[in-house]
C-alpha cells in the first residue's frame, strides 16, 4: 500500500470514527423503523396484486366448473330425449370445459406458493417492525449508559496518571537539587579562596581547649592558693 493510500485509509477511518461518535442512536433507530415500514408498504402493495391475480384464477375455475355442470346437464337431457347427436355435442363441450378448468387449476396450484410466501414475508417484516419499535427506547437508554460509562472511564483513567504533570514535577525537583548543589559548591570554593577553610581545618581539635575565662579563673585560684 502506497503512502497516498495509507493517508486516504487513515482519513476515512477518522471520518468514520467521528461519524459514529456523533450518531444519534435514537434517531437512527426510529428512522430504521420508518424505513422498514416503507418496505412493508411495498410488499403489501405487491400482495394486493398477487391476491387479485389469484382471485381472477379462482373465478375462472368456478366458471369452468359451472360450464362442466351445465354441459353435463345438457347431455343428460339430450339422452332423455333420445337425441344422441345433441348429447354427444354436449359431452364434447363438457370435455372442453373440463380441460379449461384443469389448466386453470394447474396455474392456480403453481401460483399458490407465491401467495403463501409473500404472506409469510409480510408477517416476518411486521413482526420485526414491531420488535424494532418496541426496542427503540431501550437502545436509546443503553446508548446513554454506554456513553456515560465511556466518559467516566476516560476521566478515571486520566486522574492521577498524567505523565506530563509527573515529568514536569520531577524536572523541577531536579532543577532545585542542582541549584542547591551549585550554591554549596560556590560556598566551598569561596572558603578555600579566603583561607578560612584552612584555618578551620583543625578547629575541631581545639574544641576542648580552655577558653580565656577559664584561664583567668585558674590564675585567680592560684593567687588565692586555691
Amino acid at each position: 500500500m502506497g503512502l497516498f493510500s495509507k493517508v486516504v485509509t487513515q482519513v476515512k477511518g477518522l471520518l468514520n470514527d467521528a461519524q459514529e461518535a456523533s450518531e444519534d442512536v435514537g434517531s437512527i433507530a426510529r428512522q430504521s423503523v420508518r424505513d422498514l415500514e416503507v418496505d412493508i408498504a411495498e410488499v403489501e402493495q405487491a400482495q394486493v396484486g398477487i391476491i387479485a391475480e389469484q382471485n381472477v384464477l379462482l373465478a375462472k375455475i368456478d366458471a369452468a366448473n359451472g360450464n362442466v355442470e351445465k354441459f353435463v346437464g345438457y347431455a343428460e337431457k339430450a339422452i332423455a330425449k333420445g337425441d344422441d347427436a345433441l348429447a354427444l355435442s354436449a359431452i364434447n363441450d363438457k370435455n372442453k370445459a373440463v380441460a379449461e378448468r384443469d389448466a386453470l387449476q394447474a396455474q392456480a396450484d403453481r401460483f399458490a406458493p407465491s401467495v403463501v410466501a409473500i404472506q409469510e414475508k409480510l408477517d416476518k417484516l411486521r413482526q420485526r417492525r414491531d420488535e424494532m419499535a418496541r426496542d427503540t427506547s431501550l437502545i436509546e437508554a443503553r446508548s446513554s449508559v454506554a456513553q456515560a460509562q465511556d466518559r467516566a472511564a476516560t476521566i478515571l483513567g486520566g486522574v492521577g496518571n498524567s505523565e506530563s504533570a509527573t515529568k514536569t514535577f520531577d524536572r523541577l525537583n531536579d532543577k532545585v537539587q542542582r541549584a542547591e548543589a551549585q550554591a554549596a559548591a560556590k560556598v566551598q570554593i569561596a572558603a578555600q579562596k579566603d583561607g578560612s577553610a584552612e584555618a578551620n581545618k583543625y578547629a575541631s581539635l581545639n574544641a576542648d581547649s580552655p577558653t580565656a575565662a577559664q584561664d583567668e579563673l585558674a590564675a585567680m585560684k592560684a593567687k588565692l592558693g586555691k
